[in-house]
């Protein structure tokens, strides 16, 4: 069997040769680059050609957003984020990287106890390992808004009392494409459940709320949902809308 070929992207020293250690070991995987920067990584990624991308967020030069977007142009690949902050400016970029293409984002294995860090090193690898077989296709340059569905199609309603959405694994930039697509009158609340890690959660829907025309909150217990109004929850398991309910 052949094992999945990784390239890891991480500016500093010591993190690359933690994951270089973490990812090694894994019997699944292979490094095959690790470099400092997104510039070597474009440089040496047609040479390579990994099977999956680790991406740091914040690179001297251009940043993880920007490697994304010219990766998804270029030579599309699946790609990873993994970061170890939650800082509002990194977030941002965070989450543009997943609009731009990336498939899902993660933490840093340096948890603070053993069995903390052994969960958020074995994520990582399994997360590799899945994200490496998913057929990511080439992405252009961002083209606005999706076009709005037939006025018909959301005016009855009465006939209904939320619209939920469910969305796993790449899924943010199709949901930004939908929600600008219902536009802001769309006249119901709103219920989403994304899966993505908690630490993440809020910087998400941060995001979101700058990107589409609603108001978008993390769900709370017995909150009386309004329409023009996004409520967010993580998924914690296999996904279903009752978990934002």
């Amino acid at each position: 069997m052949n094992k999945i070929r990784v390239l890891i992207v991480e500016d500093s020293k010591v993190i690359r040769e933690f994951l270089e250690h973490i990812i090694g070991r894994d019997p699944r995987l292979q490094i095959v680059g690790s470099v400092e920067s997104a510039e070597e990584a474009l440089q040496i990624l047609p040479r390579i050609s990994p099977d999956v991308i680790s991406m740091d967020i914040r690179l001297p030069g251009m940043n993880g957003f920007e490697a994304t977007q010219r990766i998804m142009r270029e030579r599309p690949t699946p790609v990873v984020v993994v970061s170890a902050s939650v800082e509002q400016a990194e977030l941002h970029i965070t989450m543009n990287a997943l609009r731009a293409g990336a498939l899902t984002v993660l933490e840093k294995p340096v948890g603070t106890t053993s069995a903390e860090y052994e969960a958020l090193a074995q994520r990582l690898c399994t997360q590799l390992a899945i994200m490496s077989q998913v057929k990511v296709v080439r992405r252009h340059r961002d083209s606005g808004p999706a076009q709005r569905p037939p006025r018909s199609a959301v005016s009855r309603s009465g006939d209904y009392r939320i619209l939920g959405i469910v969305s796993s694994t790449g899924g943010p930039n199709a949901v930004v494409q939908l929600l600008n697509g219902l536009g802001a009158d769309f006249p119901l609340p709103i219920f989403m459940v994304q899966h993505i890690t908690s630490s993440f959660l809020e910087g998400f829907a941060a995001w979101l709320d700058s990107a589409c025309p609603f108001s978008v909150e993390i769900a709370t217990d017995r909150q009386i949902p309004t329409c023009g109004n996004v409520y967010l929850r993580r998924a914690t398991g296999i996904c279903g809308l009752k978990e934002a309910i």
